[in-house]
């Protein structure tokens, strides 16, 4: 079996015009895959790590230093929010991407989300569960019994 050099398939002893005619088409069906791949948008992401925050008990607060980093296909005005307050956290003028550092203390999961100006809806959201070391007990011992 040879390889023709002007196409991406092997020639066998099938008929070389038609197989020919098959590997362009094959081969120029990848490149168009291949560059309208790369002609895509930049995706939209957001991360925030930790993407846990760990007390030593249930129902104790737990403190941890956050850091959110967005990107965004398209410039605009956000502002990235909390579960834990109404008020914006910091918003971003003419950006597509951002990068913030928090200290958090909280009891319960934390809910990010960035939002366009001026707007309720979510543009990205990521989250910091909750975990204890030792979790709450469903009822509390007695120190002594009758029987």
């Amino acid at each position: 079996m040879k390889l023709h050099s002007n196409f991406c398939i092997p020639m066998a002893s099938f008929d070389k015009l038609r197989l020919g005619q098959f590997g362009l088409i094959v081969c120029l069906m990848f490149f168009s895959q291949v560059t309208h791949g790369a002609a895509r948008t930049a995706k939209s992401s957001m991360s925030v790590k930790p993407t846990q925050c760990v007390a030593m008990k249930q129902g104790n607060a737990c403190f941890v230093t956050v850091e959110v980093k967005w990107t965004l296909p398209n410039n605009g005005q956000y502002c990235l929010f909390s579960s834990q307050q109404k008020k914006a956290i910091t918003c971003w003028s003419g950006k597509k991407r951002g990068a913030i550092e928090l200290d958090v203390e909280a009891l319960e999961n934390v809910s990010f989300v960035i939002r366009a100006k001026n707007t309720q809806k979510p543009v990205l959201t990521g989250l910091i569960k909750m975990a204890w070391v030792y979790k709450k007990k469903g009822k509390p011992r007695t120190s002594w019994r009758l029987f």
